[in-house]
C-alpha cells in the first residue's frame, strides 16, 4: 500500500534499514603477513569484519594492536569497533607444536579418516577429516570436549571438515546412535554461529518422544530477519511449531524443520526517540502494510520499546515483534482494526494487557522461546502430557483427564485404563487449580480425532471451571509446549500480556512464592510423572492435619463459564469428541472453615445438569472426602484415596457409556420420613421421587 507496494506475507517486507550504516575496515601488516581477501572492508554497523591472511614461510600469528581481534583458521576477524578503523597484525618467528587427536567410532556406526597422522603437529597445519557413516546411519557433526550425547559442542556439521590447528585439539565424531533421535534443522537461509546452514539436536530416550525445538536465543541468526517458526517443508507449508514447541519424531528417529523468517520493515518509516541506555523507543509507525516485521535494530540501536500511540489506527494484519522488545506501553497498538496475529516471544517483562486495546480482531498467538525453561520438570507442566498425546497409539481411542492438581493427585490413568479393558489409552493432563482450563481443553483438543474422549475433571474455582484468566502458573504449565498457544481462539482469554510478565519477574516455583534458578534445557525430562499415563509418580500418604474447606454451591458454576464450556462442547462434538463433566473431590467432614452443606452441593449439580449441554457424568455429594484423607492440601488426596476417587469416575463413565447405547436404568422412589422439629432437620443430596438405580444418596 505504502509507494503500491504490497507484503503478501510475514517474509515479504521492506529492505534491511542497517545496511545504510556502514563501516570501513583496513588491515595493514607488519610485513610477514600477506592480506589475499578484499581490502580494506565496509560492513554493516555492528557486523564483524573478516580477512584472510597468509604467513611468510615460518611465521605465525603474533597478535594485533587493535582488542577486538581474533586469528582462527588462516582469517583475522575484527570486532567491537564504531566508526571506520584501521588495525595492525603482527606475526612471530617460528610455529608451536600442538597436539591433534581424532575419536574413532565404533565400526558399527561408520568410519572416519585423516588428512595428516594424530599426534604432535606444526602451528598452522591443514587438515581435512572425513566421516563416512554405515548403511542406515546418520553422521550429525564433529564436536570438542566429547560426544554431543555426554556434552560436547558441535563445531561442523559437514562431513568433510577443513581447518588450521592453531591449539590441541581432539575431534569427535557423532553419529545417530540406536535408541536416540535427532531434529535436523535447515535453516533455511539462517546461519549458526560457525557459518553452517544445517544443525542437529540430538535427545536420548529418557521419557521424551517429542524434543523441543531450539528457542530463538541467537543460537541462529538471520541478519536483518526475525525467526517466525519452524515448518514440515521449505515453503513454510505443513505443520508449523514454534521455537520452544513440540514435535513428534517419525518412526526413523529423525525428523527435519525447515525455519521461517520474516525479514524487517524499513527502519525508515518508523520515528524513535534514544533513551538513557542508548537503546530505541519506537514513537511512531508511518507505513500502511499488510505485515509489519518490527526491526531488532535502528541505525544501530536496539529496538526494546513501543511508546503510546505508536500504532494507533494502523491497517495491518501481521505482526511481528522481535525478542528485543520487552516493553511497551498503554495503547501502543490502540485500536488496529484489522490486526489479528501477532509473532511475539516470552522475553517480555513490561507489557500492559491494554497495550493492544481496542484491536477486536486480535485472535491468533504464535508464542516463541527465548529465554531458557524454568519448569520443564515440574509435574504440573503440560508437557509430558502433550509428549503422550502425539505420541499415542494409533490403533486406540484416547481418554485424557482434564483438571487441576486434584486430576494429578487424584486420578490414576493406568487403573482408569485397565478397568475399560485396554480400549482406551489413557492420559492424566492434570496440571494446578489456578491454570486457564477451557485454554488447555481447547489447544490440547486440536491434536485428538473422532472417537476421543476429554473428560474434565475441574476444581470448583473460577479459572477451572470455565474461566478464561490466564495467571502466572498457565506459564509454569506451557513452558516448553507453545504449540498450544496455536490452537486456541486468543481473544477469549484475558490477562496474558501482565501474567507473562509476573511469571518472568518472579519466576514462580513449586512453594508458590519465589523461584530457586535451577538452569534446566528444553529436553530436561520430568521424573516425577508415570511415562506414557503421566500420573504423579509415588506414593503419597495421609497426612493426619486438617486442611482447609472446599467451598461448592450454585455460585461455583457462574454463567459466563456455563457459556465457555457450551461452546466448547458444540465445538468438540462437530469433531466427534466427546466431552463429559466430572468433579473434584470436596474436602469436607473434619475440615476447617465454612462447610459446604449438601444443600449447597446439590445445587451446585443441579445447576450444572440444567445448564450445561454436555453430559454430567458425576454428582460432587460422591467425591466427598474428609480432611484425613488428604495428602497435603485439601485438593490433593493420598494415594489409597485417589483410588478410591478413581473408582467411582470409573463407575461414573461406564454409566454415560450405557447411556449411550440406551441402556435404561430400573427407577425407584426414594423418600425421607420428617423428623419432628424439635429434634432437628434432615437433608438430601438427592430430591425425594423417582431415582434410577445405583444412584448414590446422602442424607
Amino acid at each position: 500500500k505504502s509507494n503500491g507496494t504490497v507484503a503478501k506475507n510475514p517474509t515479504e517486507t521492506t529492505e534491511n534499514p542497517d545496511e545504510k550504516y556502514n563501516i570501513t575496515v583496513r588491515l595493514l601488516t607488519d610485513g610477514n603477513i600477506t592480506v589475499i581477501s578484499k581490502n580494506p572492508i565496509t560492513v554493516s554497523y555492528g557486523e564483524p569484519a573478516v580477512f584472510e591472511v597468509l604467513f611468510n614461510d615460518n611465521y605465525s600469528y603474533a597478535g594485533t594492536d587493535f582488542e577486538g581481534a581474533e586469528y582462527k583458521n588462516g582469517f583475522i576477524t575484527i570486532r567491537g569497533f564504531e566508526k571506520n578503523t584501521t588495525v595492525t597484525a603482527y606475526a612471530k618467528d617460528g610455529y608451536e607444536i600442538h597436539n591433534f587427536d581424532l575419536e574413532m567410532p565404533d565400526k558399527e556406526y561408520g568410519k572416519v579418516s585423516t588428512s595428516v597422522p594424530v599426534g604432535n603437529v606444526v602451528d598452522e597445519t591443514s587438515v581435512t577429516v572425513s566421516a563416512i557413516p554405515s548403511n542406515g546411519q546418520t553422521f550429525i557433526g564433529w564436536s570438542v570436549g566429547n560426544t554431543v550425547v555426554n556434552g560436547g559442542s558441535i563445531i561442523s556439521y559437514s562431513s568433510e571438515y577443513s581447518f588450521k590447528i592453531t591449539s590441541s585439539i581432539k575431534l569427535y565424531p557423532n553419529f545417530l546412535k540406536e535408541g536416540y533421535s535427532i531434529i535436523k534443522y535447515n535453516l533455511n537461509g539462517g546461519r549458526t554461529q560457525d557459518g553452517s546452514n544445517i544443525m542437529f539436536t540430538q535427545f536420548a530416550p529418557i521419557n521424551h518422544f517429542c524434543p523441543n525445538l531450539i528457542a530463538d536465543n541467537g543460537t541462529i541468526y538471520r541478519d536483518g530477519y526475525t525467526l517466525l517458526e519452524f515448518t514440515e517443508n521449505a515453503d513454510g507449508s505443513g505443520e508449523a511449531y514454534p521455537a520452544g514447541g513440540m514435535a513428534p519424531i517419525p518412526e526413523n528417529g529423525i525428523l527435519e524443520v525447515y525455519a521461517q523468517w520474516s525479514k524487517w520493515t524499513n527502519a525508515d518509516l518508523f520515528d524513535y526517540t534514544v533513551d538513557e541506555n542508548n537503546e530505541a523507543i519506537i514513537t511512531l509507525f508511518n507505513g500502511d502494510f499488510d505485515v509489519v516485521s518490527i526491526p531488532e535494530r535502528i541505525k544501530g540501536l536496539t529496538v526494546t520499546k513501543i511508546a503510546t500511540n505508536a500504532f494507533t489506527d494502523k491497517k495491518f494484519d501481521t505482526l511481528i515483534i522481535p525478542r528485543t522488545v520487552t516493553s511497551m506501553e498503554i495503547g501502543a497498538f490502540k485500536n488496529c482494526s484489522e490486526f489479528n496475529t501477532l509473532y511475539i516471544t516470552d522475553t517480555f517483562n513490561d507489557i500492559p494487557d491494554n497495550a493492544f486495546i481496542g484491536c477486536k480482531e486480535f485472535s491468533n498467538l504464535r508464542l516463541n522461546a527465548s529465554l531458557p525453561p524454568h519448569n520443564i520438570s515440574h509435574g504440573e507442566n503440560i508437557g509430558m502430557r502433550l509428549e503422550a498425546i502425539l505420541t499415542r497409539d494409533p490403533d486406540k481411542p484416547l481418554m485424557i483427564f482434564v483438571g487441576g492438581s486434584s486430576c494429578l493427585y487424584g486420578i490414576k490413568a493406568a487403573q482408569v485404563e485397565e478397568a475399560l479393558g485396554y480400549e482406551y489409552q489413557v492420559i492424566n493432563c492434570g496440571t494446578n487449580a489456578g491454570g486457564t482450563g477451557i485454554l488447555y481443553i481447547e489447544a490440547l483438543s486440536y491434536y485428538l480425532k473422532d472417537g476421543d474422549i476429554i473428560v474434565n475433571v475441574p476444581e470448583y474455582g473460577a479459572n477451572q471451571m470455565g474461566g478464561t484468566n490466564i495467571v502466572w502458573r498457565t506459564f509454569r504449565a506451557t513452558e516448553s509446549c507453545y504449540n498450544l498457544y496455536r490452537h486456541i481462539d486468543f481473544s477469549k482469554f484475558t490477562n496474558f500480556f501482565s501474567s507473562m510478565c509476573a511469571y518472568n519477574a518472579t519466576q514462580i516455583v513449586e512453594s508458590g512464592t519465589r523461584y530457586d534458578s535451577k538452569e534446566q534445557t528444553y529436553d530436561t525430562p520430568c521424573k516425577g510423572l508415570v511415562p506414557f499415563y503421566c500420573d504423579l509418580s509415588g506414593y503419597k500418604e495421609a497426612n493426619i492435619n486438617t486442611f482447609n474447606a472446599t467451598r461448592v454451591n450454585a455460585s461455583s458454576l457462574k454463567d459466563d463459564a456455563i457459556l465457555n464450556i457450551n461452546e466448547l462442547y458444540s465445538s468438540l462434538l462437530e469433531r466427534g469428541i466427546k466431552y463429559y463433566f466430572s468433579c473434584a473431590p470436596i474436602c469436607h467432614t473434619g475440615a476447617t472453615g465454612t462447610l459446604s452443606t449438601d444443600e449447597d452441593i446439590a445445587a451446585f449439580y443441579n445447576k450444572a445438569v440444567s445448564s450445561l449441554d454436555c453430559p454430567v457424568i458425576s454428582n460432587p455429594i460422591n467425591y466427598t472426602f474428609p480432611a484425613a484423607e488428604y495428602h497435603n492440601s485439601n485438593y490433593h488426596l493420598c494415594t489409597e484415596s485417589a483410588v478410591k476417587r478413581t473408582d467411582r469416575v470409573i463407575e461414573d463413565i461406564l454409566k454415560q457409556f450405557e447411556n449411550e447405547m440406551g441402556v435404561v436404568y430400573p427407577t425407584y422412589n426414594f423418600s425421607v420420613s420428617s423428623a419432628n422439629a424439635g429434634y432437628g432437620k434432615i437433608t438430601s443430596s438427592v430430591p425425594y421421587g423417582e431415582v434410577e438405580e445405583n444412584t448414590y444418596i446422602t442424607v
